[in-house]
């Protein structure tokens, strides 16, 4: 472990943890007035990112991770180890932050999972397989469509999920791909898209969307899949935060 102006970064592998604690985007949250606990929030990264991408202040991510310090969320940040495209390996690393959450008294009960781009991939997945550690899911331009990745990606995708290239992704991983998996989701969910995105095409999102029982969708314009996208998202994502998991939180 080592201890600096952010907080706990713990490193094992492939797995971070950050305590959000820098004081260019945001203080540490104060024991609400309530309860006396913090809510647990795990970041999870795009393609080629680190934790510690949450935290630069001129990256889209701090401005999300400013919105989740300010509502009173202790904030771990998973480091998946660059491109994992969505792999079991990350899915691993967030159960894992889950436990340091809990373990280190920081948490109980569910969290809030949040992911950008290949991010939303990782977030998605661990919904759907962990509905009762998940409180709610927020969504940046995700990568919901995992077929559509491997379409755009397919050596990178493979390799990262040990696959062969005639290997039909649903028959090797049954819950892979997000888009098959709403039903699976039961906690509310914040989904931003872009409506020229390469990646996540629009008609995918309000599909996506339109099968969840408790979802806020936004566009965000014609802004492509980029950090622009990202950026644009932050304000929707903090009133949605906000008027889902309200706080008494003082800062």
């Amino acid at each position: 472990m080592l201890t600096d102006n952010r907080g706990a970064y713990l490193k094992r592998g492939s797995i971070g943890a950050v305590r959000a604690a820098n004081t260019d985007i945001g203080t540490r949250p104060r024991l609400s007035k309530r309860d006396g606990t913090h809510r647990g929030a795990i970041l999870c990264h795009g393609a080629g990112g680190t934790a510690t991408s949450w935290f630069d202040p001129a990256k889209p991510g701090s401005g999300a991770l400013r919105a989740l310090i300010t509502a009173r969320h202790f904030c771990y940040a998973g480091d998946f180890g660059g491109d994992n495209w969505g792999n079991a390996n990350a899915l691993a690393d967030v159960a894992a932050a889950s436990a340091l959450l809990e373990a280190g008294g920081a948490s109980a009960g569910p969290k809030l999972v949040a992911g950008g781009s290949m991010g939303g991939l990782v977030a998605t997945r661990y919904a759907a397989q962990h509905p009762e550690d998940v409180a709610g899911l927020a969504l940046w331009i995700p990568a919901i469509d995992a077929a559509a990745v491997r379409a755009l990606f397919p050596a990178s995708f493979n390799t990262a999920w040990g696959l062969a290239a005639q290997d039909p992704l649903p028959n090797v991983v049954p819950d892979a791909n997000p888009v098959n998996l709403p039903g699976q989701i039961a906690c509310p969910v914040f989904l931003a898209y872009a409506s020229d995105d390469p990646l996540v095409s629009p008609a995918t999102a309000v599909t996506f969307a339109a099968a969840l029982d408790d979802v806020t969708l936004i566009s965000v314009g014609a802004l492509g899949h980029s950090e622009a996208a990202l950026t644009a998202a932050a304000a929707p994502f903090e009133t949605w935060l906000r008027a889902t998991f309200p706080t008494d939180y003082e800062l």
